[in-house]
């Protein structure tokens, strides 16, 4: 029964989410955008209620019951207003399959993920069960935001929340998805069921903002839902969809981003200040819901800068703006609410995972007081090998499975591989990143600069 009623949360929740992209997707179209800005800020929007969701539930419950009530009112005032006719023509361009379809066959894969990952499994800690499904055995982080729903439910979140973890030191993205779209009054044993239905079906965004990326980049629906197969067969994207911490939620965010800043679309979208809204807003609820997506906005930063893509003043306002609206109520959590909030990013930037009080400064100092210049440049070069390193040989050494002593030890030894590793996270996409980088070298020899390639590896 149990995994009946997995199923059963994961299409009633898989409807919302669909229903929560769709409806503003459809009222941007309705304005004359085109797919990518509609389906684009569509996919924010979903997300920008899920961050004021969870907002208003940090700072009271009863405040959060309302906002939640209110947004599902909107939501659905917008679906009962996509029915009059003028959308049809609006949207005689894009036509309702540029919008729906990738968010349904994104959902669907999802839901065949739940069906793999969950049959045949004892439920009786669905959370444990996805630890261990599709890698090595993975620690509690895909029930944090689940305990943080819980907590904010109650109206009290415990410092620190588990273990030595504090709340505000993991974005609460995610959390705020749960809090928005789990019916109220459900037990909490149903309600651990519905939460991974929803988070699993939560990380296909990173499906729909790879179909929007590669449809601004290549100009066809074909390439796109081609990308996004080939995407949805990675390690990268089945063991993290599983196991539900957040990280390929701020992917298809970061996605949208790109799409609009990146590709031929920012040339056309440039001057607009609801475009640069779209893509700052991207931006800040990707960090919202990860806090590693700090490292991807400055690297966005740094490609901006090498390829000249400078927007107009309107773009650049309006996407710093909502970015600064949207965070700073999380950083004033992290600050005076359950603070210091900073054991990530010192762990990601100093490599200091154990909360020691220190200030973040203070860590990075000391631990790069600790290494010689050498030595730092030394694990600079690891870390690039282990982005690039055997873009062909992993795929080799999965063909040698077959052909194993011990295939069980081997293929546990191959899971591990899969979660550490780039290449054998990416799967048969591996090698077409260096094939995708030499080729665009060789077509463009004569335009492509120095500073422009650099970009490109960024």
């Amino acid at each position: 029964m149990a995994f009946f009623f997995l199923l059963l949360f994961a299409l009633f929740s898989g409807a919302c989410l669909a229903l929560s992209i769709l409806v503003p997707a459809g009222l941007l179209a309705r304005r004359g955008e085109n797919e990518i800005v509609s389906l684009g800020g569509g996919l924010v929007a979903s997300a920008v209620a899920a961050w004021i969701c969870v907002l208003a539930f940090t700072v009271a419950p009863v405040i959060g019951h309302v906002v939640r009530l209110a947004i599902w009112v909107l939501i659905a005032a917008g679906a009962l207003s996509l029915v009059r006719p003028p959308l049809n023509r609006a949207v005689a361009d894009i036509g309702w399959d540029g919008l729906t379809w990738p968010v349904l066959v994104s959902f669907a894969f999802g839901f065949l993920l739940l069906v793999a990952g969950f049959a045949g499994a004892d439920l009786t800690d669905p959370f444990a069960v996805a630890a261990n499904r599709f890698s090595h055995p993975l620690p509690n982080d895909n029930f944090l935001p689940y305990q943080f729903a819980q907590f904010l439910l109650s109206g009290t979140v415990p410092s620190p929340m588990n273990g030595d973890w504090l709340s505000s030191d993991r974005p609460p993205l995610q959390t705020g998805f749960t809090l928005l779209w789990t019916p109220p009054l459900m037990s909490a044993d149903m309600a651990a069921y519905y939460y991974q239905g929803l988070a699993t079906l939560l990380q296909m965004y990173a499906l729909i903002g790879v179909y929007l990326l590669t449809r601004a980049l290549s100009g066809s629906w074909k390439v796109a839902a081609l990308t996004g197969v080939v995407a949805a067969a990675s390690p990268l994207v089945i063991v993290h969809a599983v196991f539900v911490w957040p990280k390929l939620v701020p992917a298809g965010l970061l996605c949208v981003t790109a799409a609009l800043f990146f590709t031929g679309e920012f040339d056309v979208q440039r001057r607009r200040g609801l475009v640069g809204a779209i893509a700052g807003l991207a931006a800040a609820l990707a960090l919202g819901a990860h806090g590693a997506t700090a490292f991807v906005l400055v690297a966005f930063a740094a490609a901006a800068l090498l390829l000249h893509r400078l927007p107009h003043w309107r773009f650049s306002v309006a996407g710093l703006g909502v970015f600064a609206v949207c965070y700073l109520p999380w950083t004033f959590y992290q600050r005076f609410v359950d603070p210091p909030g900073t054991r990530l990013v010192k762990w990601h930037l100093a490599g200091r995972g154990e909360p020691d009080g220190t200030s973040i400064s203070d860590a990075m100092r000391a631990s790069l007081g600790e290494v010689s210049v050498l030595d730092w440049i030394y694990v600079r070069w690891l870390n690039v090998k282990a982005i690039v390193a055997q873009p062909v040989g992993h795929l080799l050494d999965k063909l040698g499975l077959a052909f194993a002593d011990d295939p069980v030890s081997f293929a546990a030894h191959l899971r591990a591989l899969d979660f550490f590793t780039v290449s054998y996270s990416l799967g048969v996409l591996a090698p077409m990143v260096p094939l995708g980088l030499a080729g665009l070298a060789i077509a463009r020899l004569r335009a492509l600069t120095a500073a422009t390639f650099l970009a490109l590896l960024i």
